[in-house]
């Protein structure tokens, strides 16, 4: 059987894109900072208005955003903006969006369109590694499978969703194992946020920002590697 290095997705096009623009947004952030900080006030002052239907409302949009397979990183960015003064905020309702994404499009393959979603999935290589060590590893085999920052995780609820492992263990290692990428996304976004807002990004952090994005894509690499190798073993 082909290791699980050759059959999961590095998706290393999407990955390029998604860095540059990330690059691309704090430069323009930098660029822009002066009307980005009269935005950024109003849309705090929309968040504070609405008062506890923000959390709530944008909980639901970010469910229904995975549902679709959406990218993340652009959801949990307007998260991390909108809860910018409140980091924890942000990431509760991240963790609740990803929640209700992965409850729902494991569902929806558990009981509504199995066979549609099967006829979706069979053709991917990384399908047949997942369905294996699920079946193996259970809950543990979900937690490792969540923890790479390099693999279709939505896609992937949906997956789970044809295995034979049990709702209540999956979603439980869903979640744990989605929470260290979202503590990276939502703290990271909300401290360049808090930066603009309050007139600190500067070149010299500017460079730093960069900087670190570089070292935590090869970290990001080099921990995906690791996962490979962890599920590619013999159990």
């Amino acid at each position: 059987m082909a290791s699980l290095k050759e059959k999961v997705p590095v998706r290393r096009g999407l990955f390029v894109l998604y860095f540059l623009a990330a690059v691309a947004l704090i430069c323009a952030g930098y660029v822009f900072r002066g009307e980005l900080v009269q935005i950024l006030h109003a849309v705090e002052r929309a968040v504070l208005m609405l008062g506890p239907a923000a959390p709530v409302g944008m909980s639901i949009v970010s469910g229904t955003w995975g549902v679709f397979c959406l990218p993340g990183p652009l959801m949990q960015g307007a998260i991390a903006t909108m809860f910018s003064k409140d980091p924890m905020v942000a990431l509760l309702v991240a963790i609740a969006g990803e929640t209700i994404a992965q409850s729902i499009a494991f569902m929806i393959a558990r009981l509504g369109g199995r066979e549609r979603v099967k006829q979706r999935l069979s053709g991917r290589p990384w399908f047949q590694k997942l369905e294996l060590e699920t079946e193996r590893r259970g809950a543990y085999g979900v937690f490792l499978f969540r923890l790479m920052p390099f693999f279709p995780n939505a896609l992937a609820s949906y997956a789970f969703g044809l295995t034979v492992i049990r709702f209540v263990p999956y979603i439980l290692a869903s979640v744990v194992g989605t929470v260290p990428k979202l503590v990276m996304y939502i703290f990271g976004t909300t401290s360049l946020v808090n930066s603009i807002r309050s007139g600190l990004l500067t070149p010299s952090t500017l460079g730093s920002i960069v900087l670190a994005l570089i070292l935590l894509a090869v970290a990001g690499r080099l921990w995906q590697r690791r996962l490979q190798k962890k599920l590619g073993a013999k159990a």
